[in-house]
């Protein structure tokens, strides 16, 4: 569960069975997130922001092969002019993405 007052959102790549909510993007619902579903580029990356921080950035998905059998790359970043980068990124994304 997410602490109250922090905004979530996720942007999800698209595929052609998109048309529908999936189970995921009902229980992101749920827990109160907003989630789009980004037509291009494909994305494989994973980026999480911290309140302009923080931020991770990888190429794992988040699930238990990924994380325990596959070694993936990951790294947390703190230098503020990169995260502002990756705001504006993420940004663009959100903007130029479609309703989950």
């Amino acid at each position: 569960m997410r602490p109250s007052g922090v905004a979530v959102s996720v942007t999800l790549a698209y595929f052609a069975d998109s048309s529908t909510p999936s189970a995921d993007v009902k229980r992101l619902r749920m827990g109160g997130a907003a989630a789009r579903y980004s037509l291009t580029p494909y994305m494989h990356a994973k980026l999480i922001l911290v309140q302009g921080q923080r931020a991770f950035v990888g190429s794992q998905n988040f699930s238990a092969v990924s994380l325990d059998a596959n070694r993936k790359v990951g790294m947390i970043v703190a230098d503020t002019e990169v995260i502002g980068r990756l705001a504006s990124v993420a940004q663009s994304d959100w903007s130029a993405s479609q309703a989950a």
